[in-house]
């Protein structure tokens, strides 16, 4: 093993307090996780109640669909949801080790010129993630205090190291819809509408026009080059 990580979001002043609904829920989102840890399943223990609410709140069309990534997040969004009580202890229940080398996401952000380099693989786990994207956006319309919280599941992978890939998948059209929906989503602030604005502007710098996007994902053997995009304008 190259290294240890101990991986804690826990405020220690919480250990041993039992914690209730709504505090549970409005603090995972206001992005704070001193009562929820982080947002994957591995630093919690759930009983089988909790997880048959989590999973009928999200929805069975949602599970349906044979997600493989990024599930974690759309069931621990779930259950912080609707979890009646919960407790954080100090104590190191076991160990969780992971390589990196055989993980999932593996060649899922490489990309070859103007194409993915997997695109079966990362046209799957990213399609994954819009899903999940999408039914967070949607299972949280109604909750005026949980725009950090969408800020952060939208920007998950929002970051230069996925972008590139994300633009040349066959999703990217539905993650910019998605991203111009929550402009408009009705307890955006100004200045929130302002930031999601430049993030969008931003993201059509990764801009690769359809046909050329789609000829590269599903005919990736194809020899042919796709035209140079015209540069735009960075300033914006």
């Amino acid at each position: 093993m190259d290294k240890m990580v101990i991986f804690n979001t826990f405020n220690p002043n919480t250990f041993n307090q039992i914690v209730r609904e709504p505090y549970i829920g409005d603090n995972y989102f206001q992005g704070k996780q001193d009562v929820t840890g982080s947002g994957f399943v591995f630093d919690k223990i759930y009983n089988r109640q909790l997880i048959i609410r989590a999973a009928n709140y999200i929805g069975p069309d949602v599970w349906n669909q044979n997600l493989i990534y990024i599930d974690d997040l759309l069931l621990c969004f779930a259950a912080m949801k609707k979890a009646k009580n919960i407790v954080s202890i100090p104590d190191i229940g076991y160990w969780h080790y992971f390589d990196k080398k055989s993980s999932v996401t593996v060649g899922v952000w490489e990309t070859e010129g103007k194409r993915l380099k997997y695109p079966k693989k990362s046209n799957k786990k990213i399609g994954d993630y819009m899903i999940i994207l999408e039914r967070i956006l949607k299972l949280t319309e109604e909750e005026p205090q949980s725009g950090k919280f969408r800020e952060f599941v939208i920007k998950t992978i929002g970051s230069d190291d996925y972008l590139p890939a994300i633009a040349r998948s066959i999703h990217f059209e539905k993650y910019l819809y998605l991203i111009e929906k929550e402009f408009k989503w009705k307890y955006n602030t100004s200045e929130r509408k302002k930031n999601i604005k430049k993030y969008f502007k931003y993201l059509l710098n990764f801009e690769i026009t359809p046909n050329e996007r789609f000829e590269y994902i599903l005919n990736p053997e194809s020899k042919s080059k796709p035209k140079s995009k015209s540069k735009k304008n960075k300033n914006v």
